[in-house]
């Protein structure tokens, strides 16, 4: 129904795990970490009351239920749903990193991806064969940014994109390969990590500051620093995946799981109308901001 609801393949994985045809929802979908400090600026923020939210937790819902917003359901992330549908084969301990360095935006250049200190922290904790830059596709199209990793020694992929109903199943797959799982900030990722039991770490820009951009905002840097308090190992070697799971599945709503009904119910599946409804109004983002948009593939500047 919002043009933005399958980005990423959120709305694919619930129709898979329900055993239906992905198609337009009465509802909308959250579909990335949000937080107390970032709520605010969302774009998947509910617009429209009648409408029901999927949101990921309880702290997501009660934002929202403050605002005037009682529509609101937790079904948690789709991401974690992907555990009931992908059966993996168990694998031998390796040594293998998968680090997902700052990144870019399709809409917006925030930071400058060619960091020397970055690649130098690096090097000298780990050794460069083990590791892989994960790359967001919006970067990974940027010859300049591809080319500085290889140079420096990276084996460069890119999973995550919009416009690929498949994203969430490939980065699924591709975590679960590695023994750790680097980033740099306290970002979706970084929970779905934790979620697979990955040893997970936030690389430091230096001894006392994270990987800040230019547009952070004060109330998200505390928020950072919060997490540098409170789970110190995280920003060292490393949390331990036990105590990263809980954290994990509090975050992404795993305790709120809905049965495949009620879920089908949620987003409106069960009914004509509502079905219908969500056509009429996926029509309608299409026209104002084309099905282009909808799919992922183009950028619209509100």
């Amino acid at each position: 129904m919002k043009s933005d609801n399958n980005w990423y393949g959120h709305r694919n994985i619930f129709a898979e795990y329900i055993g239906v045809k992905n198609k337009p929802c009465f509802s909308t979908i959250q579909h990335g970490y949000l937080n107390k400090t970032t709520l605010q600026k969302s774009i998947t923020s509910p617009k429209i009351k009648f409408i029901p939210y999927l949101s990921w937790n309880l702290e997501v819902k009660n934002h929202f239920k403050s605002l005037g917003f009682n529509n609101v359901y937790i079904t948690g992330a789709p991401f974690v749903y992907l555990s009931k549908i992908i059966k993996l084969e168990k694998k031998k301990k390796n040594k293998k990193i998968l680090f997902f360095p700052p990144h870019n935006t399709i809409d917006l250049d925030i930071h400058n991806l060619q960091n020397k200190d970055l690649c130098e922290k690096l090097s000298k904790k780990y050794r460069k064969k083990n590791i892989t830059v994960c790359l967001y596709y919006s970067d990974f199209k940027n010859k300049k940014i591809v080319n500085f990793y290889k140079k420096k020694g990276f084996k460069v992929i890119s999973i995550v994109s919009r416009k690929n109903d498949n994203c969430l199943k490939k980065l699924y797959v591709e975590i679960s390969k590695n023994h750790k799982i680097i980033v740099c900030d306290i970002t979706t990722i970084l929970f779905y990590s934790m979620f697979l039991k990955k040893k997970v770490r936030v690389l430091l820009k230096n001894k006392n500051e994270v990987f800040f951009s230019d547009s952070t905002t004060k109330d998200e840097k505390k928020f950072i620093l919060y997490f540098k308090r409170k789970y110190p190992s995280l920003f060292k070697d490393g949390l331990d995946p036990s105590i990263g799971y809980k954290l994990a599945c509090k975050h992404l709503g795993f305790h709120y799981l809905k049965s495949k009904e009620d879920l089908k119910k949620i987003l409106g599946w069960d009914s004509k109308i509502k079905m219908l409804i969500a056509k009429c109004f996926s029509f309608y983002y299409d026209v104002i901001l084309s099905k282009e948009f909808r799919l992922g593939r183009k950028v619209v500047n509100n």
